[in-house]
């Protein structure tokens, strides 16, 4: 779990996370000026809003396929 006070560093880190591990990741406010990046599952028991949803994908992925 990573706190960020600036929530485009948080998204950052977010599509980071999400390509590296292979995992959705959620950026969600906890506090007033505070988010934090957490994977889906966290981001569903922290109950928190959800700012952005970061998923990972393939690099040769083709939408017409």
């Amino acid at each position: 779990m990573s706190y960020f006070t600036d929530p485009i560093a948080a998204i950052e880190e977010a599509e980071h996370i999400a390509k590296e591990k292979k995992q959705t990741m959620c950026v969600i406010e906890v506090q007033p000026n505070m988010v934090v990046v957490v994977p889906k599952k966290g981001a569903e028991e922290l109950g928190g809003i959800i700012l952005e949803t970061c998923v990972p994908f393939e690099a040769n992925h083709n939408i017409y396929d």
